[in-house]
């Protein structure tokens, strides 16, 4: 077959239709049972059009007929096959607009592959008709890979790339920019060019051979098979002695002849996957089998023995390993190189063990045990002299579409801002400056909250985070483009928006995806850390609890509810001032509560806000009654606060003898 019919791309446009290899070759022969097949790909071809009915795809599908059971095919092969028919209804326009049509499918596989299937069947027609007009150097998997709904760990899924390979046939990338398609079949090829031995358990030894390589058996260097149900394989001295023997000890070499051990200078592993276990909520007894145990003693054997020994621990070396084998020649290492791999080994074998023990530790916090990914070298940290990195997945909750590199601070307020939009529903503009809101309202129209946040405070918005849970239309994005911004998020941005906004070549834009920030906080203090639950909760009208003679009207609970998800969001000790669901202006940071107030409502007359009739929130209770006199006196008419001081009754007291109505939430919500 020629290049151009190597892709499912290439075959549909000649408008042929041959099943590609992906794993190993299709070799369904049965004569006489053709029509078996042609059965099986008609049946989905009209449950992906809509056309009525329902599927089971499990780990082997077949047919019954006389009483006999024909075996059509097993469970990647039906991956292919669900993924090829889902590819041509939606390049014929024929998938069905029903979001639900997954439903109609049942298919037993890991967590991610469903989802990812269940995602791939909501995809619009027109819409990729769109992206494949305005992108013409980029295909289907491209689109797919920047759909909010393309999580991290699909990129980490055997099978989605597997889905991901036949739709693009072409460089198929993951987070850490390596080519997987290109990974372990050019490193198989490599080394078979140069001469390299191969010796591999079963299923990978088996998708060697069907490459055309010779391969050995581990079981027939061990004399071992594989025992206790696959937990035994691989645990043997001829295995490790091979890896551990140091080629310049010759005790070590006089050994390794004696009991005729070979040397393993390249060891590959991929490990159980113990962490997407986890997360795809599988019963105990599933996740104790996926603690990898010959993996990573083999990963600790050649790290340890790096001074001979190649290590692959992860799909993430196999591009640096081809690079290097390429460029030294001859399948041959530096001992930098082999170094650098063995450093690399660790990184992962120290995450996974601590994947393993944050699962057994549950809620005990014996110790803590972070592992993160992905580190990110930045131009400088806080300051231009110190040195700041990040560590984490970024590309898992954004997609960068325009501007300069992302700075420390950057992601300090990008933080911030997504973690005060995330507790608003309604369409709400956000505009972050050094951690805390200086502009926030919420409207119906986009661009009337982005303006109502702006008025707030139009001098401490420029070179602001602007952030919005709605998508940036033109008219929204004509204003915000008047104001100097250094970052901005949303869910989504029309062409036209998106044609406003990048005419700043440097504004960072971000699309913001569907995402779960981590459920616990850590942060370094003194010689360790301090651990605590992220603070999640948002009051609702329900909790608050009158403390006044006077009650509150439903536009002020509004009001107040808006003013404490603000002030929960800012520094310590803080007040905020706000009316018509508008942020006037807030006190942060301060070291007394009253002079928080008294910042905010100085703010507030400097840009010509009338208090009368705003609310306050305050982010701790009052020690005293002063704020509630000084807001008072400014107009202020409803008050919210945790309360919980000893002199909460001075506060009351003030509130009902001066018409003022207040709430307390039994919540408070400290940010240091």
């Amino acid at each position: 077959m020629s290049d151009k019919y190597k892709t499912l791309w290439g075959i549909l446009n000649e408008r042929r239709i041959e099943i590609p290899i992906i794993q190993r070759d299709y070799a369904q022969g049965r004569i006489g049972k053709e029509h078996l097949r042609e059965r099986f790909l008609g049946k989905m071809f009209d449950v992906l059009c809509g056309k009525g009915g329902t599927m089971t795809l499990d780990f082997v599908y077949g047919t019954i007929e006389n009483d006999a059971l024909y075996p059509l095919d097993g469970q990647q092969r039906l991956t292919t096959l669900w993924l090829l028919h889902w590819y041509i209804a939606l390049k014929s326009d024929n998938l069905s607009a029903n979001k639900d049509i997954f439903n109609c499918f049942t298919y037993e596989t890991r967590i991610s592959s469903r989802e990812f299937c269940n995602h791939l069947c909501t995809i619009d027609s027109n819409n990729y008709k769109n992206f494949k007009d305005k992108n013409k150097e980029k295909g289907i998997v491209e689109y797919i890979r920047n759909q909010t709904w393309f999580y991290q760990r699909y990129a980490q899924d055997p099978t989605v790339q597997g889905m991901l390979r036949t739709l693009g046939g072409t460089k198929i990338e993951d987070s850490t920019g390596n080519d997987i398609k290109d990974g372990l079949e050019e490193i198989l090829k490599e080394l078979n060019n140069n001469g390299v031995k191969l010796l591999s358990t079963g299923g990978t030894q088996k998708f060697i051979q069907e490459l055309g390589y010779e391969c050995a058996a581990v079981e027939d260097l061990t004399s071992y098979p594989s025992i206790l149900g696959g937990r035994v394989k691989t645990l043997h001295p001829k295995v490790f002695g091979g890896i551990l023997n140091r080629r310049d000890n010759e005790s070590d070499q006089q050994q390794i002849a004696q009991y005729d051990i070979p040397e393993i200078d390249l060891v590959i592993v991929d490990l159980y996957p113990f962490e997407e276990t986890v997360a795809s909520g599988a019963d105990e007894s599933a996740i104790i089998e996926k603690i990898d145990i010959g993996g990573i003693s083999l990963i600790r054997a050649a790290a340890k023995n790096y001074n001979d020994v190649v290590i692959v621990a992860s799909k993430a070396q196999y591009k640096p390993l081809v690079n290097a084998l390429k460029e030294n020649g001859n399948a041959e290492t530096t001992l930098a190189q082999r170094r650098w791999f063995a450093k690399e080994a660790f990184a992962v074998s120290s995450a996974y063990d601590s994947h393993i023990f944050n699962y057994f530790d549950e809620n005990e916090n014996s110790a803590l045990r972070l592992a993160v990914n992905g580190s990110k070298s930045l131009r400088y940290g806080e300051n231009p002299h110190q040195k700041g990195f990040y560590f984490g997945d970024f590309d898992a909750m954004f997609t960068q579409i325009h501007g300069k590199e992302i700075s420390y601070n950057n992601l300090l307020d990008i933080d911030a801002a997504v973690n005060l939009i995330n507790d608003f529903d309604e369409t709400t503009f956000v505009i972050m400056k050094h951690n805390n809101a200086c502009g926030l309202a919420s409207r119906e129209k986009l661009v009337d909250a982005f303006n109502a946040a702006l008025a707030g405070d139009p001098v401490s918005a420029f070179g602001g985070v602007h952030v919005t849970n709605r998508e940036i239309d033109a008219a929204t994005a004509e204003e915000m483009n008047k104001v100097f911004i250094e970052v901005c998020i949303a869910p989504g941005y029309t062409d036209e928006a998106l044609a406003i906004l990048k005419q700043k070549k440097n504004r960072v834009i971000l699309v913001m995806k569907d995402f779960k920030v981590p459920a616990i906080q850590c942060r370094t203090v003194l010689n360790g850390a301090l651990v605590q639950e992220r603070d999640t909760h948002v009051e609702t009208p329900e909790e608050l609890q009158q403390c006044t003679t006077k009650g509150v009207t439903p536009e002020q609970v509004a009001d107040l509810l808006f003013a404490n998800k603000v002030v929960k969001h800012s520094k310590s000790n803080s007040i905020v001032l706000a009316k018509n669901k508008m942020l006037i202006a807030s006190g942060v940071g301060e070291t007394s509560r009253v002079d928080a107030l008294k910042h905010a409502i100085e703010k507030a007359h400097n840009f010509k806000h009338d208090l009368h009739g705003a609310v306050m929130a305050s982010d701790a209770f009052f020690p005293f009654a002063d704020c509630v006199e000084i807001a008072h006196k400014e107009g202020v008419d409803a008050v919210i606060q945790p309360g919980g001081s000893v002199r909460d009754g001075e506060s009351i007291d003030y509130c009902n003898n001066n018409g003022v109505a207040m709430v307390m939430t039994g919540y408070r919500h400290f940010k240091h």
